[in-house]
């Protein structure tokens, strides 16, 4: 007998003696239906999956990260003018203070307060997991905000099979309801290495995430910054854009939106360094 003929039976043997498994232990792909992605911010931030928010300390991650909340409170247009979702919003935050930043900031954003939310106690990955989702559920979010990530994962953040181990529930319940859910982290200082890569942790941060930005500071004018996608799983990166940072009367901080530029993400060196505008050569 052929050494094919030969393995054909042992194949027929094998499923002939297998025990069978019951029909609700695996699923067909026929019997799925494909969804459209929804966004909650068009192409940048998707609705029910994990985006993440890179950058180097002092380039206005959080309080971009604070207009948003504001404009999701209210069900106010993103900065390149797109279509807004209204929605409850749930803050993670370990950095900055309540009372003397955050709710400052998202006063001068024109935040709705009573849509937006804290726990009252602190919180770890994936130990109050439970926690999270329920409060989440109860303010009906549209999206929650995890800055910086570090600090609430509660297991090795440079551990590739815990941290993925950690954020997979948390992306199950994302896609469950819906909601969108932000990453904030820092860049490390190590040069030459694609932006992509730089975020502190584990790579398996940045590969539980569908898209990916990045804030830097502008190589033309200081006093600005450049968000620009630097990862997208579910469309095209979409355009880069220019915001400034800039004080109210009162001292507060807030976002100013400037409108597209050309500056791409791309990455070596210790800062955020950007690709130059079509035509002209990287250096």
């Amino acid at each position: 007998m052929s050494t094919n003929g030969h393995l054909r039976r042992e194949v027929s043997t094998y499923h002939e003696t297998k025990p069978r498994v019951s029909s609700a232990s695996f699923t067909r792909l026929s019997d799925l239906t494909p969804e459209a992605t929804e966004w909650l911010w068009h192409l940048r931030i998707p609705k029910g999956e994990h985006t993440i928010v890179d950058g180097d300390p002092s380039v206005n991650k959080s309080s971009l990260l604070m207009d948003l909340a504001a404009r999701v409170s209210k069900g106010r247009e993103m900065p390149d003018g797109t279509g807004g979702k209204k929605g409850g919003v749930l803050l993670l935050l370990a950095e900055d203070s309540l009372k003397k930043t955050v709710l400052q900031r998202l006063d001068a954003a024109g935040a709705d307060m009573r849509r937006i939310s804290v726990p009252n106690r602190p919180v770890l990955i994936p130990r109050d997991l439970s926690l999270i989702e329920e409060i989440a559920c109860q303010i009906q979010a549209s999206l929650i905000v995890i800055d910086p990530i570090m600090a609430f994962l509660g297991v090795d953040s440079n551990g590739d099979q815990k941290v993925r181990g950690a954020l997979t529930p948390l992306k199950s319940f994302a896609e469950k309801t819906g909601v969108a859910v932000v990453l904030v982290r820092h860049l490390t200082k190590r040069g030459g290495v694609h932006a992509l890569y730089r975020g502190t942790g584990s790579i398996g941060i940045i590969a539980a995430t569908r898209s990916a930005l990045l804030v830097g500071r502008s190589p033309d004018e200081p006093n600005l910054r450049v968000l620009c996608q630097t990862k997208s799983n579910l469309g095209p990166l979409g355009p880069s854009l220019l915001f400034e940072p800039l004080s109210t009367p009162e001292g507060v901080l807030r976002i100013e939106w400037r409108g597209e530029c050309e500056r791409r993400g791309w990455g070596p060196g210790s800062t955020c360094y950007w690709s130059m505008p079509p035509g002209e050569s990287q250096p």
